[in-house]
């Protein structure tokens, strides 16, 4: 099961990694490197965004890159709270918005024991 969750992570990685290598591509091509206009959190339930946005090193007003995307992806599995982080980049406002899509880890809800009382 733990080689299965870490098998994900990595699909999960290497997937975000080629969406990101195919945008940049197509930016290239273009000879324009886009501007992070935006960065936002979705599908954090518990964890504050503040929390997470602490850990980025891709900033507002920079240049998009694939490196400081790659090692917030990592920063963001490093807390510890969440099974699957993902990133989107899309058209904003005159550059692009950098989404990071997470999922939390699940909590335990009830401990239930069974058999002597």
């Amino acid at each position: 099961m733990n080689i299965t969750k870490t098998l994900n992570k990595y699909l999960v990685s290497l997937s975000i990694a080629l969406l990101i290598t195919f945008f940049y591509t197509s930016i290239l091509y273009s000879q324009e490197l886009p501007i992070v206009t935006a960065i936002d959190i979705k599908g954090v339930k518990r964890i504050d965004a503040s929390a997470i946005k602490s850990k980025l090193t891709q900033k507002i007003k920079e240049t998009l890159s694939i490196d400081k995307t790659t090692e917030d992806i990592k920063a963001i599995y490093r807390m510890g709270y969440f099974d699957d982080v993902r990133v989107e980049i899309e058209t904003f406002e005159g550059g692009v918005k950098v989404l990071y899509i997470v999922q939390e880890k699940p909590t335990i809800v009830k401990v239930e024991f069974q058999g002597n009382k």
